[in-house]
């Protein structure tokens, strides 16, 4: 039994989550080692110091981001034992001070300040009666620090915390340093300032405490947590799942379980994960939605055979985007054309590039945008013309883009906006492989690859008469169609997160994480403007944050359908702009130049708003 005994506490102890259990009258029976860790209970074994209390003449040094919380609430009149008697100094305050205990001849130095958020650095460096002392708060990490002759000092806090170093006046050794776990101890600024004593610290125990049968209002301090433990042990809930509580002032995500011998209740089992360091939370979450990610990848990757370093800026790993790599893939071992179609933003273009590269990477690809060239230039553009072949030629002539594409990939972005008269040239070209010139009688031979792309519905197009319908079937030989992201979101976190180390790379700043609220407020979106709107809207977010976790605030989604029903004149005529649209599609029977006509709006503006209000057409 003992040799049992010993295995389940070797067992609990390497299990990466708290473990506390009671018996029904809250006395202790196990406790795990992340736990006291948690608690503070275990505290680094390799920094220690005695037990004691301060005495006048030891050199006291402060960090506290907010003078009166979590600190035992200390005041501005509990500093004057240090020699800090300012009554500029407020609660609520930021402050770092280093002054001699109950010592009112040497001079203390000290900063403070009332809005730490507007301060870039808050920091005391210097050397006081022969140590080098070094003192600051950083918000970044959440991290209170005090560096005495090079040896760091530091404690994590959540919204705000009183860290204390005190330096033994005779010796010179650090007589006491805050940790984990103060407030059960016992050990906040305030009781030691006032003369209290203080626990040792650098063993695996609780000062001289022994946790065996201590009741847990002893080692926790959670008035909650106890409250919801007695309805759990009365039967009053059968459970708590998954609750934040604030024990010993650092908070902790909690579950709680009874335990019955015989049908009746025995005790309770506390499993909880500390919450007071985001971002080890956020790397360990990380962590295993990647890993999830891979074997989701690799189960949806066996029905889809293509190269494993290819399309490595295609980002996604969806069985939607697998099948499109896969089909770019065989579309790339061949020279046919190719025709993409998607929702604008969904990656046309850098597919379009990963199927010329796979093709003939080091031959030259023209990506031609056809909705912004004007109509009366579309022949020269793409064709070219000779010397003085009209007013206004250069003498020496022009190549056009298939001439420059020769040998490669020309690709014909948004091709659904080529004029009627050029689209007969079009399918010259595609089906005899040469063209002529402006002002030449001599037709020129190309070797090249055709790929497009558009996000209209060409077919509709064929129908109303703005698309012929021989040219639709000459480049509709090998389609791809891209899903919206909408339709892929198991693809949306390794989006982000290659998004976010691309923009790391590209502004030469720190790599930021995703809060769980944040991930959750893009997860739940529905990207109308797709991928560019994805990387659009993290770009800005990353411009906004200041630390290296980005919150649900940096995140701005538009959505001008939801307003909370607070609609400003903005707001109702672009309801009702949109409803226009709408009622103008259906009025027409979705033909495009009716639209425009009887609203009388440009073709650009047209399709402007269709993006916008994300209107399927």
């Amino acid at each position: 039994m003992i040799f049992e005994n010993h295995l389940f506490e070797q067992i609990i102890n390497n299990i990466d989550v708290g473990i506390i259990y009671i018996d029904k009258n809250h006395n202790i029976k196990q406790v795990n080692q992340y736990a006291q860790e948690a608690l503070g209970i275990i505290i680094d074994p390799h920094k220690s110091h005695l037990g004691g209390k301060i005495n006048p003449g030891d050199i006291v040094v402060i960090v506290d981001n907010h003078i009166g919380n979590d600190d035992g609430g200390l005041t501005p009149e509990d500093l004057k034992v240090i020699n800090i008697n300012d009554k500029d100094i407020k609660t609520n305050d930021t402050l770092i001070g280093i002054g001699i205990f109950k010592n009112a001849e040497i001079k203390p130095i000290y900063k403070h300040c009332r809005n730490l958020g507007a301060v870039c650095e808050f920091k005391i460096k210097t050397n006081h009666l022969g140590f080098h002392i070094e003192a600051y708060i950083d918000s970044i990490e959440k991290e209170n620090v005090i560096i005495v002759n090079g040896i760091k000092y530091s404690i994590k806090f959540f919204n705000s915390i009183g860290h204390i170093v005190v330096i033994d006046k005779i010796s010179g050794n650090i007589k006491f340093f805050q940790a984990k776990g103060y407030t059960v101890r016992k050990e906040n600024i305030r009781r030691l300032l006032q003369g209290n004593t203080f626990l040792p610290k650098g063993d695996k125990s609780f000062g001289s405490i022994n946790l065996h049968e201590k009741k847990l209002e002893e080692i926790v301090e959670c008035d909650a947590l106890i409250s919801d433990l007695d309805l759990i042990l009365q039967e009053k809930l059968s459970s708590i799942q998954n609750k934040f509580y604030e024990l010993n002032q650092r908070p902790a995500l909690c579950s709680i379980h009874t335990i019955k011998n015989n049908h009746e209740v025995a005790g309770a089992f506390i499993t909880l994960n500390d919450a007071s360091e985001p971002y080890k939370m956020l790397k360990n979450r990380n962590a295993i939605l990647s890993e999830l990610e891979k074997i989701q990848n690799n189960y949806i990757t066996q029905n889809y055979t293509f190269p494993p370093n290819s399309f490595q800026d295609f980002v996604g790993n969806s069985a939607k985007i697998n099948e499109v790599k896969y089909l770019a893939y065989k579309a790339s071992s061949f020279k046919l054309t190719v025709i993409i179609t998607g929702e604008s933003g969904t990656g046309k273009s850098q597919l379009a590039r990963e199927i010329h590269r796979l093709y003939k990477g080091d031959s030259p690809f023209i990506e031609v945008n056809c909705s912004s060239i004007p109509h009366n230039l579309f022949e020269s553009e793409l064709f070219g013309y000779v010397g003085g072949a009209f007013t206004g030629a250069l003498p020496s002539g022009k190549d056009g883009y298939f001439q420059m594409a020769n040998s490669g990939t020309i690709f014909l972005d948004e091709v659904g906006e080529i004029p009627n008269e050029i689209q007969v040239k079009l399918l010259h070209v595609l089906q005899n492989r040469k063209f002529y010139k402006i002002g030449s009688s001599k037709p020129t031979n190309i070797d090249v690859r055709i790929i497009a792309a558009t996000n209209m519905d060409l077919r509709k197009e064929v129908q109303n008469g703005s698309f012929r319908e021989d040219l639709y079937y000459r480049l509709n030989v090998f389609p791809i169609k891209i899903p919206p992201l909408r339709e892929r979101t198991s693809d949306i976190y390794i989006l982000i997160n290659n998004i976010l180390k691309n923009l790391s790379n590209f502004h030469n700043i720190s790599y930021k994480q995703l809060s769980g609220e944040a991930l959750n407020k893009l997860l739940n979106y529905s990207w109308p403007g797709n991928v560019r709107e994805l990387e659009n809207t993290l770009e800005r977010a990353m411009t906004l944050c200041e630390t290296n976790i980005l919150y649900p605030e940096h995140i701005y989604l538009e959505d001008i359908t939801s307003q909370n029903n607070i609609l400003t004149l903005k707001n109702m005529l672009d309801i009702a702009e949109k409803r226009a649209l709408e009622d103008a599609i259906i009025q027409y029977n979705h033909n495009k130049n009716l639209i425009i006509k009887n609203l009388n709006i440009s073709k650009s503006s047209f399709y402007e708003k269709i993006k916008r209000y994300n209107i399927k057409f």
